[in-house]
């Protein structure tokens, strides 16, 4: 028991002293818009670690755009500053296609009558961002009324897209679409805010409706402030 409890003691001021807290700090005082040179970090930080807890992070994109234009970006490794632009026009692409059948979607509940609030990583992309794409996301969740539960489903077959999880099983479905082997669009469809029973009635679809504010075509969202969840009429 006694080595356990020095362990634990001895851990965070370990975690504190690590690489990657110090490269954690770094990108964090770099993504504020604060003077980041590379010379300040440690001589032992190599560019893969960097790179690494970026893609931990998701923040290579984001990384990208808040320093490219910046004093001390040419100071940065060239190998680093090809990766970071690499990933950030994947992302950026990734974005636009993803964009566009979320689109395709919407318009189709929209066709028949049913609700939809943006949620997560969708809407903040689009209420936080400058550019959707530079935020790291891997789908779309949408928030629908239980009661249009039925209309939902068809309007996902008719667009193309397949349920690939239980409908019941949770609360929410999943809906992919293959485009080529290596590439798929997953969008969430939830009926509850939460999946977590403990909170999923914690706030209800009016409510969420209510306090949201319409968003324009995904097309032309504009690089402004925006609303922290959206919703299609």
């Amino acid at each position: 028991m006694c080595r356990c409890l020095a362990l634990a003691t001895e851990q965070p001021e370990g975690l504190l002293n690590s690489a990657n807290h110090i490269i954690d700090r770094f990108l964090c005082q770099a993504l504020r818009g604060e003077p980041a040179p590379w010379e300040e970090l440690p001589g032992n930080i190599a560019v893969d670690e960097l790179n690494e807890r970026c893609q931990h992070h998701g923040v290579q994109a984001l990384l990208y755009h808040t320093m490219h234009m910046r004093h001390e970006w040419p100071g940065w490794p060239p190998l680093l500053r090809q990766e970071l632009e690499t990933a950030s026009k994947a992302g950026i692409a990734q974005d636009l296609l993803r964009a566009h059948y979320l689109q395709q979607l919407l318009n189709g509940l929209r066709q028949r009558c049913v609700r939809v609030v943006l949620t997560k990583g969708e809407a903040l992309a689009a209420s936080l961002y400058a550019i959707p794409g530079t935020r790291a996301r891997c789908d779309s969740d949408l928030f629908i009324p239980i009661a249009d539960l039925m209309r939902a489903q068809q309007v996902v077959h008719e667009a193309g897209f397949e349920i690939h999880a239980p409908i019941y099983k949770s609360h929410q479905f999943t809906v992919a679409r293959k485009l080529d082997p290596s590439c798929t669009v997953r969008f969430d469809i939830h009926w509850r805010i939460q999946n977590a029973p403990r909170f999923a009635r914690a706030i209800s679809f009016e409510e969420a409706y209510a306090g949201s504010v319409e968003l324009a075509d995904m097309g032309g969202i504009e690089s402004r402030d925006r609303p922290l969840t959206g919703r299609r009429r």
